[in-house]
């Protein structure tokens, strides 16, 4: 445990309290005076210092996880090293762990269940496009905000370190055991699906309240994974749905192709679970929520009531009786003249196509022609039926899917179904229109093409009714991979050459200047 005076040499933050320990680090509530703000530090303890190889590691995923920017994954603000402690500066979330809301309820409904892996896919998908696998997705890395909304943590991070309870397999991969994939247990290659995998435990465990493999140890639970099959979710609960059933099993399915293949799918499947659930089970007077079945009913009651009724009247007296045929034979006099007229016309037309067909191409012989009769059709049931249609009233234009991820030059095809007050759902006419033509297009089929990143609504309208739909474009994933990321090498300086200083050489004397040589004196005699 890292003592008060220890952890004193951070400076740049004042430690508040703990709020969670595990194997590797303790992570502390802290306040950053420099931009007023409340930050989740994760601190290393001081021997870490002494592995290079993890440090390096650790300091390299911690600077591409801050790339990260997503709303369903936790935001990285500072990496940094004070004396002997390594610390992570990240975004406080302060409505606690999925794992210490399932200690406490014991297991989720099944719609916050589903609503909770959705926002997590969503994070995923994210990762997944800019080319990370978080490999240890288990309750206590997803993080509940105070709005309800799940966060993805350790994102990255769980792969450089060590510890008893992840086991660690042959090519590096790192998980934990009960949501451990059987890719990762067997020691082989993980893609984007190995996160599908342990996401899918997570689902199976918010329903159930338990992990659908436990053992005594690690490898136990770890063989489990790979050999057997997890029981079948609704018949440990009785609240979940078929639908249910199959997303989570193909989620646990042994081999990564036979699941979704991408966690964008599971986004879309979860949507679709998500509207079944809001047309049977929403709570009365929530906005945009269709009402409840009873309430459908009696509105239907109440057209039917308008209508006229052709039920048989009940026996009466013999004055009733007779006031009823008469109005029945009423009715009976009008059809009959409409069906003779009709055979007049049809026979008149008759004879004169026979006529003109014998002046063009006349017989050899008289023929004897027999007009037939044609049989008297009982049209009172047509009467009846005619009287009893009635075009469905439309209620509504329900959008499917009604939120979506997609990537820049990536199509997406929407449905529209009309919803009418007898409570069938039908195809009707639809005008689709976008809030932001510039971010993508649309045609008539419903066939959006995404052209940039950013978010729009789609529009789906059938006369005066509408549904929408809201679609988060995101920019294609970048071209990398962790298995090719290279440490950049340090800079290599050249080794500096060294001389023997050479011995100074005397400098040659100069000549001495050539001195013109004195005239010659001439004596001089004084008297």
């Amino acid at each position: 445990m890292l003592n008060s005076d220890a952890l004193s040499t951070i400076t740049n933050y004042n430690i508040i309290e703990e709020i969670g320990r595990g194997g590797m680090a303790t992570v502390y509530k802290a306040w950053q005076p420099s931009l007023s703000r409340t930050v989740a530090l994760k601190v290393l303890p001081p021997y870490f210092a002494h592995d290079e190889e993890l440090v390096i590691r650790f300091r390299r995923e911690a600077h591409a996880v801050a790339k990260l920017r997503h709303s369903h994954i936790v935001q990285v603000f500072d990496f940094h090293q004070e004396e002997q402690f390594f610390y992570l500066a990240m975004e406080y979330i302060g409505g606690g762990s999925l794992q210490s809301k399932l200690e406490k309820h014991g297991r989720l409904a099944p719609s916050e269940a589903t609503k909770i892996i959705r926002q997590v896919a969503e994070g995923l998908h994210h990762a997944h496009t800019k080319g990370f696998i978080h490999r240890d997705i288990k309750p206590s890395n997803i993080l509940i905000s105070e709005d309800g909304d799940a966060v993805i943590t350790d994102f990255g991070i769980v792969k450089a370190l060590k510890s008893t309870k992840l086991t660690k397999t042959s090519d590096g991969g790192i998980g934990t055991s009960e949501y451990m994939s059987p890719e990762q247990a067997k020691g082989e290659k993980v893609d984007p699906t190995t996160d599908l995998y342990s996401l899918g435990v997570v689902l199976y465990e918010s329903l159930i309240g338990t992990t659908p493999f436990n053992g005594e140890s690690a490898l136990g639970v770890a063989n489990r994974h790979i050999n057997d099959k997890p029981a079948r979710p609704s018949e440990l609960n009785d609240r979940i749905t078929p639908e249910q059933d199959e997303v989570i099993l193909k989620l646990l399915s042994k081999k990564p192709t036979d699941r979704y293949s991408s966690a964008l799918e599971l986004v879309g499947v979860l949507n679709s679970l998500e509207f079944a659930a809001a047309d049977n089970i929403e709570a009365p007077g929530s906005p945009h929520k269709s009402e409840p079945k009873a309430t459908l009913i009696r509105r239907v009651t109440r057209v039917a009531a308008r209508l006229p009724r052709l039920e048989k009247p009940p026996r009466k007296s013999q004055e009733a009786k007779d006031d009823s045929q008469t109005k029945k034979t009423g009715r009976l006099k009008i059809s009959w003249s409409s069906a003779i007229a009709a055979l007049l016309i049809i026979g008149l037309a008759g004879i004169v196509g026979f006529l003109g067909g014998y002046l063009v191409f006349p017989a050899p012989a008289p023929v004897l022609t027999v007009d037939r009769v044609e049989p008297k059709e009982d049209t009172t049931s047509q009467v009846k039926k005619a009287t009893v249609a009635k075009t469905p009233t439309l209620n509504g234009v329900k959008v499917t899917p009604a939120e979506a991820l997609i990537n820049v030059d990536e199509t997406l095809t929407l449905e529209a179904q009309g919803l009418f007050l007898d409570g069938s759902r039908k195809d009707v006419a639809i005008l689709w229109s976008l809030s932001d033509s510039s971010i993508a297009g649309i045609n008539d089929d419903g066939q959006l093409k995404a052209t940039k990143a950013g978010t729009i609504t789609v529009e789906a309208k059938a006369g005066e009714f509408f549904g929408t739909a809201r679609i988060e474009i995101v920019e294609k994933p970048e071209e990398s991979s962790e298995e090719s990321a290279t440490p950049v090498a340090e800079p290599v300086v050249a080794p500096v050459k060294r001389y023997r200083p050479r011995p100074l050489q005397k400098p040659a004397p100069e000549p001495a200047p050539v001195l013109p040589e004195p005239a010659p004196s001439i004596p001089l005699e004084i008297n």
